[in-house]
């Protein structure tokens, strides 16, 4: 087969099979291997080759043994990119970014390892955010107590882990016994600022390269189970995506971000104002695709130093999320 050769990681994950979906639609030819941890992976169909991980979440599988896994895979392969498809897998392979890239001539799409840590830990995103002048919510850790915490992010407010995702572990509390049911038995939550009105959450694509912002793309969203399930793509010119989308080229540039991230925020008095950031690309990835901006084929492009147009711009549109069935040979 000839074309570029890519690996991408997490086949199985949501946001996997978004990224494995944008590249085959990506008019470039390509050469995909898919890697996951389950041998029935449903992204494994939009590969050309597929491996098995080991389970980097076992006790029994050092980080070592995973990364010469990992480096096994590419170089027998021959990628030139890696998309990490898993969110578990970002941390550790920032921090293997650029001795993996020497190794193995594939160059990881993740951003730096010091935005990564910041971006795993809630509170201190928020705090980042604030010490750059930008609105974030008002965020503490949640040793303070019920009293102290109403006192400084007010009430009612949430109590969620540092360093979860999909709404897991999120609770909004009113009174002192939901506090102390909430925190109990976990030294990683946090307080943070209840942010109303859902029916004003966006998901916000970053997209960088070249240390350059390239394409910021807002997505007006409704979630269910902490998935999005529908996204609206606004007309260029609406105020409120206006403003979503340079709130949030603004995080970009003050956090230093040197690879796709994404970005999701509520509107608040007017303004919008961020509770998480994910280091990797969205699983509203695919969505974007559909509306006219494929974040990896532009990944692809940058990489082989094709002409990009400048500030792509989602057409208005929606965008849902359904259940499908299919038949597959035993």
């Amino acid at each position: 087969m000839t074309g570029l050769r890519l690996t991408v990681t997490g086949a199985g994950s949501l946001f996997g099979q978004g990224i494995l979906k944008s590249l085959r639609q990506a008019d470039i030819p390509v050469v995909i291997q898919g890697l996951d941890y389950f041998p029935d992976a449903f992204g494994f169909r939009y590969c050309d080759s597929r491996g098995l991980l080991p389970d980097f979440l076992s006790p029994s599988v050092t980080e070592e043994a995973w990364v010469d896994a990992l480096a096994g895979f590419v170089t027998q392969h021959g990628s030139e990119l890696l998309f990490a498809g898993a969110d578990f897998e970002v941390l550790p392979l920032a921090e293997q970014r650029d001795a993996f890239q020497s190794r193995t001539g594939c160059r990881l799409i993740v951003p730096n390892a010091g935005l990564v840590r910041v971006c795993k830990d809630k509170l201190l995103t928020a705090e980042r955010l604030a010490e750059a002048g930008l609105d974030a919510p008002l965020s503490a850790p949640s040793d303070i107590g019920f009293d102290e915490a109403v006192r400084r992010v007010g009430s009612p407010f949430i109590v969620k882990p540092r360093g979860g995702a999909r709404s897991r572990g999120v609770a909004l509390v009113e009174i002192e016994r939901q506090f102390d049911a909430a925190v109990a038995g976990s030294s990683d939550m946090m307080v943070q600022q209840f942010l109303p009105d859902s029916s004003r959450e966006y998901s916000c694509g970053v997209l960088i390269l070249g240390d350059k912002v390239d394409a910021v793309t807002p997505l007006r969203r409704q979630l269910r189970d902490g998935n999005t399930w529908t996204a609206i793509a606004a007309e260029r010119e609406d105020p409120e995506a206006r403003s979503v989308e340079d709130y949030c080229r603004r995080i970009a540039d003050a956090l230093g971000a040197d690879a796709p991230i994404n970005i999701q925020c509520r509107i608040v008095d007017g303004a919008p104002m961020a509770f998480e950031i994910n280091p990797r690309f969205s699983g509203t990835t695919y969505f974007r695709t559909l509306l006219g901006v494929n974040e990896p084929r532009r990944v692809l492009q940058h990489h082989l130093g094709q002409a990009l147009s400048e500030s792509p711009a989602l057409r208005p549109g929606r965008v849902r999320r359904y259940f499908e069935e299919c038949v597959e040979e035993a």
